[in-house]
């Protein structure tokens, strides 16, 4: 589940070519616009990205910028982020079909 646009075209399209060569069927790539940037694992842990940037103290440094990572293995909180997750792939569709969509938008400009 992610973003599927023409910043990572060809990254997805690269994944899925291991789909192609020994491994039919084993990475399916959906799109569905959301903030979230997490990781669910083996229903036991997930991991929430969170990027930021702000000005820093001193006017020569200039932006700051990085990310925070956190790291949930509570059993209620990982049930709650994987049903979360379910939900979110049940609307989301497949990333193939979304970049075909956006190949035939910029190629009618």
């Amino acid at each position: 589940l992610t973003r599927a646009d023409v910043s990572n075209r060809e990254l997805i399209e690269e994944l899925l070519q291991i789909n192609k060569k020994a491994h039919p069927g084993k990475i399916e790539i959906r799109y569905a616009q959301q903030p979230l940037r997490c990781s669910v694992i083996d229903d036991n842990v997930f991991y929430i990205k969170e990027g930021f940037s702000q000005f820093a103290q001193d006017s020569n440094s200039g932006m700051l910028s990085g990310e925070y990572l956190y790291i949930i293995t509570d059993s209620e909180w990982v049930d709650w982020m994987t049903k979360v997750f379910w939900h979110i792939w049940a609307g989301s569709i497949n990333a193939v079909e979304r970049l075909n969509i956006l190949n035939d938008i910029i190629e009618k400009k």
